[in-house]
């Protein structure tokens, strides 16, 4: 009679569980998973909760998930942009993998007293990428989410969409951001300035090259480098491929 009695409250424990926990998440497909895994585990045990996890999530699912964590960590990266004093931008047109051109987006701020660089977004662009264009994305992402006033620079190739004396995409923050100051990439600078240097100099800087791309050219020798690093107290840990950069408004160099 008692075993029969718990088996009549164990739907209604179940309803109550679900109900809670529905109303402690947000009403989603994920959520509900959530819930029906404490029903579970109250109502049959822990080796069935165990099993139930062990159920592939649907792609809808998942894509729900990874939408979620992206829409949370843009809201705290738009917080921490906010309480700063200020930011810089940097932009870059590029493709991606199925040639469609996007605007990249990096912002550099100032967060508990550091400073501090992530990327901001990454713009589709129509089919022409004038200036207008490129403007015309990044201000309608940015409003009502950063004040234009607290841009304090931008940094882009010379790209003459870029760097345009009338209408460039430089010219036209400046009109909505008066104390922004426009620069040129650096690493855009320093590659083209290893192109002119001494023969001596060439040695040692093909040396480089050869020692930075044989470390990460395998994952054992990347991590023993990063061990090492960490035993000489380095403040840098990693290494980065030597790439070729081409100034597209100047033709191939």
């Amino acid at each position: 009679m008692l075993a029969y009695s718990c088996l009549n409250q164990w739907p209604a424990l179940g309803n109550h569980l679900g109900a809670a926990r529905c109303r402690s998440v947000r009403s989603s497909l994920p959520g509900r998973i959530i819930a029906y895994t404490d029903i579970c585990r109250e109502v049959l045990g822990e080796s069935a909760t165990k099993q139930i996890a062990q159920v592939p999530l649907s792609a809808r699912t998942v894509a729900s998930r990874i939408k979620d964590l992206a829409e949370d960590i843009e809201t705290q990266l738009l917080e921490r942009i906010v309480k700063s004093t200020w930011f810089v931008i940097q932009c870059d047109e590029s493709t991606d993998i199925e040639n469609k051109a996007v605007l990249l987006v990096f912002v550099r701020y100032l967060y508990e007293e550091d400073i501090h660089e992530d990327i901001l977004c990454t713009l589709l662009l129509p089919t022409i990428t004038t200036a207008s264009g490129l403007f015309k994305a990044l201000n309608k992402y940015l409003e009502g989410k950063l004040n234009w006033s607290f841009c304090v620079g931008v940094c882009t190739d010379g790209a003459a969409a870029m760097t345009g004396s009338l209408s460039g995409l430089t010219v036209r923050i400046k009109e909505v951001a008066p104390q922004c100051e426009a620069t040129h990439g650096v690493i855009r600078r320093e590659m083209f300035a290893s192109r002119k240097i001494s023969t001596e100099l060439h040695g040692v800087f093909h040396d480089k090259v050869e020692m930075n791309n044989l470390v990460k050219a395998h994952a054992l020798t990347t991590r023993l480098f990063e061990h090492l690093c960490e035993d000489m107290d380095a403040k840098h840990k990693c290494l980065h491929f030597n790439t070729k950069v081409r100034w597209f408004s100047r033709g191939n160099h």
